[in-house]
Formats: structure tokens, C-alpha cells, sequence
């Protein structure tokens, strides 16, 4: 009745309420529209947004947070070499043309730059992976220094290789 498409009607029931509830807030709160738009900065804003859910929500799976389905979170567990690689090339995370961040950043079926099979967003996913690399490095550090430390500092001290 509302038209919306499958992709996104699959995630509409109980299970995700509270962590889309949170996710909504957090963007609320921390979203500052930073000049320097680029691949980088988004993919770690989202890998802090999804690292701050598993603060507030650590038993809820990581499919649910980030709203993919289990073959998607394979996927991404199988491919995270090259989606790192693929990302890292070409100084891809310092692109700004938003034309050409939009597969990556933007929800759908699938990352259509990349595969048929990639879930959407991918970047967002890569960047929380990046974030819990920087995170187990820096145990001291907490979620609300996480969430004021800039994109370039944590990638550097991630050292980030999966």
C-alpha cells in the first residue's frame, strides 16, 4: 500500500526499532556537516554511528544495526579484503565528487559500482570496520571522544588491515 520497495519493507517490523531509534539520534546530535565532504569522512562518520550502537546495544547482531541480511553480512565478511583494497586504490577516500560517492553512500538493493551481491552503503560498513580496529587499539578511548575525533586521525591509528 505504501509502495515502498523490497529492500526497504523488509526492514520494517520490531526487530530494528530501537536500533534505528538510536542510529536517528545519534545523527541528530553528531551529524556537523563538515566542509571537507569526502569518502573518508562519511565512511567513518557511519563507522562511528554504528560503533556507538554496539556501546548501547551489544547484543543486538550487527545485521539488525546495520540492516543487512545475513548473505549481505557474508558478503562482507568474505570480501573484506578487497572491499578495503577497492576503497583504499586510487585515493578513492579522498574523493569529494558526490556523483561518484553516491554508490557507495546511498541505500538500495545493492552497490552497483561494485557487484550485484554488494549491500548497499558499503561504505558505511567498511568504515565501521576501520572504527573497531581504531577502537580495539585505543581502549581508553570512549565513545564520546570517538565521536569528536576526526576521520583522518583514526584511520592513521586503526592501522587499519583486514
Amino acid at each position: 500500500m505504501l509502495q515502498l520497495p523490497k529492500y526497504k519493507a523488509r526492514f520494517m517490523n520490531i526487530n530494528y526499532v530501537v536500533s534505528d531509534a538510536i542510529r536517528g539520534w545519534l545523527i541528530h546530535c553528531y551529524d556537523k556537516n563538515e566542509q571537507l565532504n569526502n569518502l573518508l569522512n562519511h565512511m567513518i562518520f557511519y563507522g562511528k554511528l554504528y560503533y556507538a550502537l554496539d556501546a548501547a546495544l551489544p547484543n543486538v547482531e550487527d545485521s539488525i544495526k546495520i540492516q543487512y541480511s545475513t548473505v549481505q553480512m557474508q558478503y562482507c565478511k568474505t570480501f573484506k579484503k578487497n572491499l578495503w583494497a577497492y576503497f583504499a586504490e586510487k585515493n578513492r577516500l579522498y574523493n569529494t565528487d558526490l556523483k561518484e560517492l553516491a554508490p557507495f553512500v546511498s541505500d538500495g538493493p545493492f552497490t552497483s559500482e561494485i557487484s550485484k551481491d554488494c549491500p548497499p552503503r558499503i561504505a558505511a560498513y567498511i568504515g565501521w570496520q576501520v572504527v573497531r580496529a581504531y577502537m580495539d587499539k585505543n581502549p581508553k578511548v570512549t565513545v564520546e571522544q570517538l565521536m569528536n575525533t576526526e576521520a583522518q586521525l583514526i584511520l592513521s591509528k586503526s592501522k587499519y588491515k583486514p
